[in-house]
């Protein structure tokens, strides 16, 4: 799919979606991302975990480094299981998304999206963190 057409009906996407994905729409100054997702299912029956990560930037003169991380709660804590990353230059589209199977427990998606300038200089740093998933 070509990313114009993505973008392009990603809204549509996000509102039939809003009850089991983590978003936020950012505006921190000038370089701040424009959309955001976090999202974890896992099939109940197989153990099959989809974990995806979306990031809009919104300024052309920026670099995006997206990671989105598995994490699984032990007692307080969390504690990674699997990351994965992906990068892309101006407004263009950074999206990861991975299938893995997990065993018995309680997950959550933590996707980080990092802004820097054509210099290589960061410039910021935004989180997300999904709806806890049982299996």
């Amino acid at each position: 799919m070509k990313k114009a057409n993505f973008q392009k009906g990603f809204w549509n996407y996000l509102n039939s979606c809003r009850n089991s994905y983590g978003f936020e729409f950012c505006g921190i100054g000038e370089v701040s991302v424009y959309i955001f997702v976090a999202h974890l299912a896992v099939n109940q029956s197989t153990g099959l975990a989809t974990a995806d990560g979306l990031v809009l930037p919104s300024n052309n003169s920026t670099n995006t480094k997206l990671t989105t991380e598995l994490q699984k709660k032990s007692g307080s804590s969390w504690v990674k299981e699997y990351s994965w990353e992906a990068s892309g230059e101006g407004t263009d589209t950074v999206y990861t998304s991975s299938l893995r199977y997990v065993v018995k427990g309680t997950y959550r998606v933590v996707v980080t999206a990092k802004i820097y300038s054509s210099s290589g200089s960061l410039l910021e740093t935004q989180d997300i963190t999904s709806k806890e998933v049982t299996y």
